[in-house]
């Protein structure tokens, strides 16, 4: 009788254990460096308790905590978002071994999502981890803690947390995760300037979201790619798959503004500021989230610094280094800052341009975004050894009509338009 020689599914796959917690003076330290008064308080020594429950051996968790040390942790908080998760966090305390896992995790989850959208990104990422360590096998969780290490540019701990939510997610049949892991190696790729390895982690992604029907996934893997093909300096690659992410999506989905920015990002770089210009400003109203929000004005900057606009330039360089000093944009900052500095120059603007580089270089310092850092350095140098625009990097217009980039252009405004009545 013949044996199957065919491999088991996780044959070919190592899933990298759950990352250790990253050292800091003390656990919970990040809490307490981003959140002042009770919440921060309550936050951090639920923190440390999860940290604690989490690596004990469950037949060792009766131990743990001194009876009525669930009274002596109770705080009396406004915020009624955190009412509920902290109150599961003291049953945990009150009962370390009846209390489910699951329902750790979700508090835990519930908490990150709470200081994400406060701003306090790397509290989020403390209790995003600590609710995949919690329950080790969800790759979805894995994930999430992945995204909030990529948005914190750490990007060694954010590969293996994708890695462990990609194996998590092909062992369970949690495509859609898959998907979102290998998207999440990419966009750290591409912030490495490794443009081949990202393309391919992103070409992974688009045959999983395919292969399960996953249009929603597909679409953003759409979007990444037309990213990478932009920073290759391929026009034709990146307006196709821009293209391909419209029909998929449709021009009135929600996502298609992030789609629409990428491709106005890609046509200022090649030199059609003027069309560029017109799209991102169209796109602007379309973005509340900080981060997003800086990055469209950083594009503003560049675009209209090239295209000589001026009036533009100036209304869109003081919002965005306003928004800059804020902590819910801190995480952008060394990416926008870039932007200006190189739109600054394009504009003739070499103060500011010196401004904005040095902005972006202590940025970047102490964070895994080396490419941005270097870039920023080398423009300093050319600023330092050529003082005039010419030499330093002045405006290029494109040397050829792109009629059909044009007309997508033009589709574009018209779609956001039609969204914004």
């Amino acid at each position: 009788m013949s044996r199957d020689r065919r491999p088991h599914p996780d044959r070919r796959w190592r899933i990298p254990p759950v990352p250790a917690h990253a050292s800091h003076s003390f656990a919970g330290a990040v809490v307490l460096e981003e959140l002042s008064g009770p919440a921060g308080f309550a936050l951090w020594q639920a923190f440390r308790d999860v940290q604690l429950w989490s690596l004990a051996p469950p037949r060792e968790r009766s131990q743990l905590f001194a009876p009525g040390a669930a009274a002596a942790r109770a705080v009396a908080l406004d915020d009624p978002e955190l009412r509920a998760p902290l109150r599961v966090l003291l049953g945990m305390v009150e009962r370390p071994t009846t209390t489910r896992v699951e329902d750790v995790a979700a508090a835990c989850a519930a908490i990150s999502r709470w200081a994400e959208a406060r701003g306090a990104v790397a509290t989020a990422m403390a209790f995003a981890e600590a609710a995949a360590a919690a329950v080790p096998e969800d790759a979805a969780l894995a994930y999430a803690a992945g995204r909030l290490a990529r948005r914190r540019a750490e990007h060694g701990r954010a590969e293996t947390w994708f890695l462990r939510a990609a194996g998590l997610g092909r062992r369970s049949g949690g495509w859609e995760t898959y998907s979102a892991a290998w998207v999440g190696m990419g966009r750290i790729q591409l912030q490495k300037g490794s443009l081949p390895r990202a393309r391919r982690h992103f070409l992974r992604a688009l045959r999983a979201a395919r292969r399960h029907g996953l249009r929603e996934a597909e679409g953003q893997v759409l979007q990444h790619l037309c990213s990478a093909d932009g920073e290759a300096g391929d026009l034709a690659g990146a307006e196709a798959w821009a293209r391909e992410a419209y029909r998929v999506w449709g021009p009135e989905h929600a996502l298609v503004p992030r789609v629409a920015h990428d491709l106005a990002h890609i046509w200022s770089m090649q030199g059609f500021s003027k069309r560029a210009q017109a799209v991102l400003q169209a796109l602007l109203p379309h973005f509340d989230d900080p981060i997003d929000r800086l990055y469209v004005l950083s594009s503003i900057v560049r675009a209209a610094g090239a295209a000589g606009d001026r009036r533009a330039f100036a209304a869109a360089w003081g919002q965005a280094w306003e928004l800059a000093g804020t902590p819910a944009a801190a995480d952008g900052c060394a990416r926008a800052m870039l932007d200006m500095a190189r739109g600054a120059v394009l504009a003739g603007e070499h103060a500011l341009a010196v401004e904005a580089a040095r902005r972006c270089i202590d940025a970047a310092s102490g964070r895994e975004e080396a490419k941005s850092r270097l870039e920023a350095e080398a423009l300093l140098e050319s600023l330092r050894t050529a003082r005039d625009a010419g030499a330093a990097g002045a405006a290029v217009e494109a040397p050829f009509r792109d009629e059909a980039g044009d007309a997508l252009a033009a589709e574009i405004i018209r779609g956001l338009s039609a969204v914004g009545e």
